[in-house]
């Protein structure tokens, strides 16, 4: 049999060379603003695509919520105004949301107008917000995996953010709540906190960002904590890193108070809160970045025991002033909040649901969440094996946040995206440098062996033998979006303004689709509130007239395909019946996905 040869430069040859061809030397920054760059224009073009319809709702309650509260500042509203009359009238509510993030779209809003329709610029900014935070997401991302893994790492991490498209579930067109921005600021806190160079300015950059994080919203707090205390720890260890320490310590402190005196009415600067930045969360970080600081001056010039016990004492005077401004804190956010709304509200609340409780939900996403987290674990771990006996502390940050964000999106949903955002960024690390080791850093068999194990594969594998294992049985199917379309509210909209009460899931698409007001909200604060209209709902018929009265409202408003978890003999279960009290007049026809109804003037005494 004969053998074939190849003449040298043939075929075989290149494809040889091909296949040893190996990584490019890292070389300036542009490249990874090329590949950060090449991410989000190739993820903005599918998000757009397959969400980029956004006529249709106004995104979930936040969503709604946050255009009512744009919509209030473009017509007038003072920036530190933040009460919200049309929500539990004739008291209102003070929302607690960021007036930093209110800002920012009524800015964009603003700016989109000088070109735009007013109904026009609204949308445009409602579709390009959560897509323009991508690009400095990745970004950050893709400095972080440069900094802490080999040259292959950066783009096998762009390659694993353009593969999957979970980590850009708070990024879609429409989503104008907190969490993108959040989320990004993390991201370029751990990127600067990382830095090689110029050290002590990236650590005043990510002192500035974990402040205006957290001015934004608390939920990402322990991520931003792990940050400021890898900056604490190493010049524990390193004196030589007093610079950065000083710096992020003195820009902690400093960029808490400014942020929070710009946002927050000066009548409420003495006052703590649990759910956002208050006065005791602005004095535990004061505390904690001038500690640090104090510490790096004092201590600088000392034994490496005399630094680590005066930033563990910086750290335990911080945690003493948050707590002791306001204890009941260490309950949480809804520390305030009345337990008998948990049944049927807070209990129910999607982005709060643990891991156990997704799988019931959807187990797609929760086997997704799985997967990662077992990748990312079992990458963080060969890491560290791999870089014995002294791994970096840079791998050990990263190390600690994918930790932390699976910890923490085990007990909630909503915080499930960090952890995709960090277990990637490990896994692009550690597979570079596993294919540093085994394959000599050739780049086309790593990035081919990487797009072929990266996490959303291996799910859609472990989604068919788990479907093959256990079928999922069909459950009913209940378009419940449509109680929130806006065309659901045309009616609704045309009748005179007056006050609603229907349930707290419509509440904020009432306020953003129609001139009304409305008794209860999906918001926390005014728990109370919505307590008072699910017992006006839940009550018995001959006592809901009574409830439903006690509440003022002109209207009463329905949504039957949203479950309020009432009792089967109530009046709001016997309404979904077509049992109409004679005090309630219909205003709905009877196919509209939104039932609506006029209460009556009472009878006259006698």
């Amino acid at each position: 049999m004969l053998k074939s040869k190849t003449a040298p430069g043939g075929c075989a040859e290149t494809g040889a060379r091909l296949i040893r061809f190996p990584w490019p030397e890292p070389g300036p920054y542009r490249r990874i603003v090329a590949l950060a760059v090449l991410v989000t224009v190739s993820t903005a073009l599918l998000l757009a695509h397959r969400y980029g319809n956004i006529t249709l709702r106004i995104g979930d309650t936040d969503d709604a919520m946050r255009i009512v509260l744009v919509r209030d500042l473009l017509h007038g509203r003072g920036w530190y105004d933040q009460l919200v009359t049309r929500l539990q009238p004739p008291q209102g509510a003070w929302m607690h949301w960021s007036r930093l993030v209110d800002g920012g779209l009524a800015g964009f809003d603003w700016l989109l107008g000088r070109f735009l329709p007013a109904a026009r610029a609204e949308w445009a900014m409602r579709f390009f917000w959560p897509l323009a935070w991508i690009l400095p997401a990745t970004l950050a991302a893709l400095v972080a995996a440069r900094i802490v893994g080999t040259k292959g790492a950066a783009p096998l991490a762009a390659l694993l953010l353009a593969l999957d498209q979970l980590p850009y579930i708070q990024f879609l067109p429409g989503r104008i709540d907190h969490h993108n921005l959040q989320i990004t600021l993390v991201l370029v806190a751990l990127a600067c906190g990382l830095a090689r160079r110029r050290d002590a300015l990236f650590a005043a950059l990510a002192a500035l960002a974990t402040a205006v994080g957290l001015a934004i919203g608390i939920e990402a707090l322990v991520f931003h904590a792990v940050i400021g205390t890898a900056f604490a720890l190493r010049f524990a260890f390193d004196r030589t890193s007093s610079r950065p320490a000083l710096a992020y310590g003195a820009g902690l402190a400093l960029g808490t108070i400014g942020v929070f005196c710009l946002q927050t009415p000066p009548a409420r600067w003495g006052l703590p809160q649990c759910d956002s930045m208050g006065l005791n969360l602005v004095a535990g970080l004061a505390a904690a970045g001038f500690g640090l600081a104090a510490a790096v001056v004092l201590t600088k010039s000392r034994a490496w025991p005399v630094r680590l016990a005066a930033v563990a004492a910086a750290g335990l005077v911080a945690a003493v002033v948050y707590v002791g401004l306001e204890p009941i804190c260490l309950k949480g956010p809804f520390a305030l909040v009345d337990p008998r709304v948990g049944p049927f509200w807070l209990d129910r609340i999607q982005e709060l649901r643990t891991l156990p409780a997704q799988f019931a939900w959807d187990r797609h996403a929760a086997l997704r969440f799985v997967v990662l987290g077992v990748m990312a674990l079992a990458a963080s771990a060969w890491l560290l094996w791999d870089a014995r006996p002294r791994p970096s502390w840079r791998l050990g940050l990263l190390v600690a946040l994918v930790c932390a964000s699976l910890a923490i999106g085990y007990g909630a949903l909503r915080m499930e995206t960090y952890a995709y955002w960090f277990g990637l960024v490990i896994i692009a690390v550690a597979a570079a440098r596993l294919f540093e080791v085994r394959l000599r850093s050739a780049m086309i068999p790593s990035v081919l062996v990487t797009a072929l194990l990266a996490p959303v594969f291996v799910t859609l594998a472990v989604d068919v033998v788990a479907n093959e294992a256990a079928p999922l049985k069909p459950g009913p199917h209940w378009p419940r979006d449509q109680c929130f379309d806006i065309a659901s509210y045309a009616r609704l909209k045309t009748l005179p303004p007056g006050l609603v009460l229907a349930g707290i899931d419509e509440g904020p698409h009432i306020l953003a689709n129609t001139p009304h007001s409305v008794i209860a909200a999906s918001y926390h604060r005014m728990w109370a509130s919505n307590l008072a209209a699910h017992q006006a709902f839940d009550a018995p018929p001959d006592k809901a007239e009574a409830a439903v009265r006690a509440l003022h409202p002109d209207y009463v408003v329905d949504c039957y395909r949203i479950d309020q978890k009432l009792d089967p003999a109530s009046f709001g279960e016997r309404l979904r019946q077509g049992v109409v009290p004679p005090w309630l007049e219909p205003l709905s026809a009877p196919s509209d996905v939104l039932r609506v109804y006029r209460v009556r003037p009472p009878k006259p005494a006698g």
